[in-house]
This record gives C-alpha cells, sequence and structure tokens, in this order.
C-alpha cells in the first residue's frame, strides 16, 4: 500500500520522515540490483589479474547509479513517499543509455590501470603515471557528468558526449565539484571497505545531483524544453 504525504504528516518531522525514508529504500534497492556483481567483488583479492573480473562486476553499478538519480531528482515532485517506482521507472528508462555511458569508462580505466601497473616495464618515467592518473580522473568526472545527463534528460549519445566536455570545460569549479563526489567514494573504499560504499551510496547520489544541479540548469534553459526524461 502506497504511503501519501497525509501518512507522514505535514511538520518538520514528518518532513526528516520520508526524506530519511526515501533515502533508506533507495540505498537498499541499488544494494539488491547491484549483488550480483558487487558481492562477488567483494570477496576478489585486490590484485591486477583481478582487474577484468571487477569490470564485469562493476557493470551493473552504473544502470543502478542512473536509477538512483532518477529518483532523487523526482523526491520534490513526488505526490507520494514511493521511491521504489521511481528507481523502477528510472532503471527502465535508462537502463541503456547508462550502460552506453558506463561500459566505455569501465573498460578505459580498467586499461589505464593496467599500463600503470606494468610502468616500469614500459620505460616511461613519473610523468607517465602522473598524466595517466589525471586522464583517469577526468574520465571518472566526464562519465559522472554524463551519468546525471541521461539519468535525467533525452539526448544523442553525440550530444552527450559533445554537451559534458563543453560544459566541463567551461565550468571548473563545478567539475571539481563533481571529481569531488568520485574522491570521497574512494576515499570511504581506502578507508573502510566497499560494503561501506554500498551502504552510503544514497546520500553519495543525492550529493552528486547537488553538485551538477548548474549542469542541470544550464541544460533546461539553453537546450531543453519538454526533454526531461
Amino acid at each position: 500500500m502506497s504511503q501519501g504525504p497525509a501518512d507522514f504528516g505535514s511538520g518538520a518531522l514528518s518532513s526528516i520522515s520520508s526524506t530519511i525514508y526515501w533515502y533508506l529504500v533507495l540505498g537498499i534497492l541499488f544494494i539488491l540490483v547491484t549483488a550480483p556483481g558487487a558481492v562477488p567483488a567483494m570477496f576478489l583479492e585486490r590484485h591486477l589479474s583481478n582487474a577484468p573480473l571487477y569490470a564485469l562486476f562493476l557493470a551493473p553499478v552504473g544502470p543502478a547509479l542512473s536509477a538512483m538519480l532518477f529518483a532523487h531528482a523526482r523526491r520534490s515532485q513526488a505526490e507520494d513517499v514511493t521511491p521504489a517506482r521511481y528507481f523502477f521507472r528510472g532503471y527502465r528508462l535508462n537502463l541503456l543509455d547508462s550502460l552506453k555511458v558506463w561500459l566505455p569508462a569501465t573498460v578505459l580505466i580498467l586499461i589505464m590501470t593496467i599500463n600503470l601497473a606494468f610502468v616500469e616495464a614500459t620505460g616511461f618515467g613519473n610523468w607517465y603515471v602522473v598524466v595517466g592518473v589525471l586522464i583517469a580522473l577526468f574520465i571518472v568526472t566526464l562519465t559522472l557528468t554524463q551519468l546525471v545527463m541521461v539519468s535525467l534528460f533525452k539526448f544523442r549519445l553525440s550530444d552527450v558526449w559533445r554537451l559534458s566536455l563543453g560544459w566541463l570545460f567551461s565550468r571548473p569549479l563545478q567539475a571539481a565539484g563533481i571529481l569531488g563526489v568520485a574522491v570521497i567514494s574512494g576515499l570511504i573504499i581506502v578507508i573502510t571497505f566497499d560494503a561501506v560504499l554500498l551502504l552510503l551510496a544514497s546520500p553519495l547520489a543525492a550529493l552528486l545531483l547537488r553538485m551538477t544541479q548548474p549542469l542541470q540548469d544550464d541544460l533546461r534553459q539553453d537546450y531543453l524544453e519538454g526533454n526531461v526524461a
């Protein structure tokens, strides 16, 4: 049975309760959808030889993150407190587009990881590592930006690339904020363990939406009229 706003009440406490409920449900759904890849990945040894398996296990994360972004973006407009409905709607609408963005980036990061791991064998110096890391960080930032775009809007893939690249280069401060979300996620894994990142995925997705709010505003103002997912 769905719960409407009246079921939660209309005061500040009810607003906080509904927000917590929304975040909690989306977090649980994200864990369930990514579990087929995330659970095996947790038991993999963090060794270069397992990089292809990590890439495979990370494949479900893109569509799940896209669905969570879609649901978080709809929270302020929702007439009832049913985050699961918005999550699965976003998953269905954006599955293919999110994979088109997520999978190539995952493969690129995998290739770069292998190249950086064998940098001594290639004969390149430390500059190669620095450049490689910078490129990897840019790929992560670009991928998150594009994932927000395909989650909330309907563009052709070529337009997603054109608009995302142009926006990132013209908004370096906002790009740094998006990268910051990825850095926080990475630090969580390094300091704790993978499962903690899964538990914090919902608030991190909401933070990513916040960091990309200028992007969303620019797209709606400059390019869109009824072109929202």
